[in-house]
């Protein structure tokens, strides 16, 4: 019976001692207060960043935006603003003018067509700066009109109605027979304003 019990003891020994090894593999590392073991245990970057889809691939994002520690991949940016992520042209920045509108909104609502290329909030002509005329009682002013569209004038914060097609107007001065003078204005065609 006492060789029974050796190999039993002998046995048991070995069990032990394979479970030992299985849990030293297993087991995690042994905090040892460094920097690099707690950024092992924590997130794998130190500081997420915001990202903006890039719908029209010019460099700046829209209002989509996610939270990664890289770029999600092609068609986004950390550079949000863009007013426009449909239209190439429009962005922060932008130094071009154009004479044609754009649709700020996927609904294309025609009263909010923009010449807000640069997304700065405000339509800026082209110098030198155009002004309205103005022909009436006691005014006498040469300048533009703007051309409006069938479905009428644009509305919104920052808009400058001499974007786009215009009509120039020259006004003068005449006497009327009573010695009051009144003013006269001839209209004709005129170059569309650039904006930006």
């Amino acid at each position: 019976m006492r060789g029974a019990h050796v190999v039993l003891l002998f046995a048991f020994a070995a069990t032990a001692a394979a479970c030992g090894r299985e849990n030293d593999v297993d087991a995690p590392a042994a905090d040892t207060g460094s920097n690099d073991g707690q950024r092992a245990l924590s997130s794998p970057c130190d500081e997420p960043q915001p990202w903006y889809e890039d719908e029209d691939r010019d460099g700046w994002g829209g209002l989509t935006m996610v939270t990664a520690c890289a770029s999600p991949g092609d068609g986004w940016t950390n550079r949000p603003g863009d007013c426009n992520d449909h239209d190439a042209r429009v962005f922060p920045g932008q130094t071009e003018y154009f004479t044609e509108p754009y649709f700020p909104s996927p609904r294309e609502r025609p009263e909010l067509l923009s010449y807000d290329y640069d997304c700065n909030g405000v339509e800026e002509q082209r110098a030198p700066r155009r002004t309205v005329g103005l022909c009436g009682a006691g005014v006498c002013i040469s300048g533009y009109l703007p051309v409006s569209p069938s479905w009428g004038p644009r509305h919104g914060d920052g808009i400058d109605r001499l974007c786009g097609p215009v009509e120039s107007m020259e006004c003068s001065l005449t006497a009327a027979p009573n010695d009051r003078l009144y003013c006269t204005s001839t209209t004709s065609d005129a170059a569309p304003t650039p904006c930006r």
